[in-house]
């Protein structure tokens, strides 16, 4: 169905693939997987004919007529289109959590029927219902969680009735229940339909019809053969390259706080009359090490922008941090001097032609584009690049990174200030397995022991062996 031979893909910035030989047949079902930055999304480009490549040839066997390319759908994480908002609406990070300020944005039947395609007919109900979005029709898109986002932008492709279904970074947000659900979804659709599903990732729980694995290294094939299961490996980190960052975030002296870190009581909030927090009491004490945990949709990014300052109703409620209450009049900038924070949507808002270092240093002024006086890369920086092996990614453009290169930048920006409390929205999203690893030892054995610690997760392998404070909800 498609035969790549000799494929090689060079931009400014290096070189993306090289020499990519591979041949996919129709009903071969592809995982397709390797560390960050080792060309994934890109090939999954070339497969859709978003990307031109500068060597090689990719053939197409087109059984279905007209073009190929209106056979073949890419589904990635980060869809910025125009469609993301209408053409009145104003867009910026805290909007989620504003209730009256989401006029123009496009609701999820909206940007679903985008294509001019009926979304009512009872085959597409179906799949509505399987993935959980029927309820969630009339809500803005920007309301949604990630995980929910990941749902609806599959839908949309299916509407389309594709013979390619290209999934990018499918398991994103996605809790264990859902990852389930998808990959049930995934083999009744196989079974199905005549349609042949490539998906580009790290999750090791797969379909069942998806049998053939692909793995990338530095932009070129390393394994062509049947799923491997395995755990991968870690990257090796000198000692050298460790003890500079960790001697650096254990000599920070963490602020005399009296009293509780957080502390929320009975906080509820709701928007057009949709209860998403109901009396919700927590208490964090300094230096403890928690893990929100919860279904998609269960409100854990809300509680995060509770507690960032970020969620208006909260200033009228119960909720104290570092000692203060929120009340009206509190800066928010006060708040979030002291945290270090990152979510899965904040990748979005940032400049594009910034560069990787850049983007880290916006985490000491809690921004999300340069200072005025725009200022060189600190050693912190240095060395939590060195830690991670990306060195490499000095001077790289944003919009040049991947997914996961960008998570990372993202994850390393939240702890450049080394801030007395961390608040890490599904930090991992995106990054590899062997620099999980990597974070969360950094996490569990390199952080201040008086610095707090609340991560998101949804998985049990993303989380630091010495976390052992958990708070769920429902």
């Amino acid at each position: 169905m498609i035969n790549i031979r000799g494929l090689s893909v060079e931009r400014d910035d290096g070189i993306l693939l090289s020499d990519i030989d591979l041949g996919i047949v129709r009903g071969g079902h592809l995982f397709i997987t390797g560390p960050c930055g080792s060309g994934k999304t890109t090939l999954a480009k070339v497969l859709a004919g978003k990307v031109w490549y500068n060597q090689g040839q990719v053939k197409y066997d087109n059984p279905w007529g007209q073009n190929i390319f209106d056979h073949i759908r890419l589904v990635t994480f980060t869809d910025q289109s125009k469609l993301f908002r209408g053409a009145n609406a104003q867009h910026y990070y805290q909007q989620r959590f504003n209730s009256w300020d989401s006029d123009g944005h496009l609701t999820v039947r909206e940007y679903i029927e985008s294509e001019g395609k009926d979304i009512d007919g009872l085959a597409f109900s179906r799949i509505l219902t399987q993935l959980n979005l029927g309820k969630l029709l009339d809500t803005e898109r920007i309301k949604l969680s990630s995980g929910q986002h990941r749902k609806m932008f599959i839908a949309k492709a299916l509407l389309q009735k594709p013979h390619i279904l290209l999934l990018d970074n499918l398991y994103v947000g996605l809790d264990e229940k859902s990852v389930d659900m998808v990959n049930h979804f995934l083999d009744h659709l196989v079974s199905s339909h005549d349609v042949t599903v490539i998906i580009f990732d790290h999750h090791r729980t797969l379909p069942i019809a998806v049998e053939r694995e692909i793995r990338l290294q530095d932009g070129r094939i390393v394994y062509d053969g049947r799923v491997d299961k395995q755990k991968q490996t870690s990257p090796k980190i000198g000692v050298k390259k460790q003890d500079s960052l960790r001697r650096w975030m254990k000599s920070k002296a963490m602020p005399r706080y009296t009293g509780k870190v957080v502390s929320m009581e009975n906080v509820s909030i709701a928007y057009a009359g949709t209860v998403l927090m109901d009396k919700l009491c927590w208490t964090i004490n300094k230096g403890e090490k928690w893990v929100l945990s919860g279904s998609n949709g269960s409100g854990k990014s809300l509680v995060a922008g509770v507690i960032y300052g970020d969620v208006p109703q909260a200033y009228a409620s119960r909720v104290t941090i570092f000692g203060s209450p929120l009340r009206p009049g509190r800066s928010i900038w006060e708040i979030k001097r002291d945290i270090g924070y990152t979510s899965p949507e904040l990748h979005t808002y940032l400049r594009g032609d910034m560069l990787f270092e850049e983007v880290v240093e916006t985490g000491r002024h809690d921004i999300l584009s340069l200072p005025a006086n725009r200022v060189g890369k600190s050693p912190a920086t240095n060395w939590f690049m060195a830690y991670f092996e990306l060195s490499h990614l000095s001077g790289r453009r944003w919009t040049t990174l991947s997914s996961g290169e960008q998570r990372l930048c993202l994850f390393i920006r939240a702890l450049i200030k080394n801030p007395p409390l961390l608040v890490l929205d599904e930090p991992f999203q995106c990054i590899d397995r062997g620099r999980i690893d990597l974070a969360k030892h950094l996490l569990a054995h390199m952080t201040h022991d008086q610095q707090t610690i609340i991560l998101i997760a949804h998985r049990e392998d993303h989380i630091p062996e010495t976390f052992g404070l958990i708070k769920k909800l429902n």
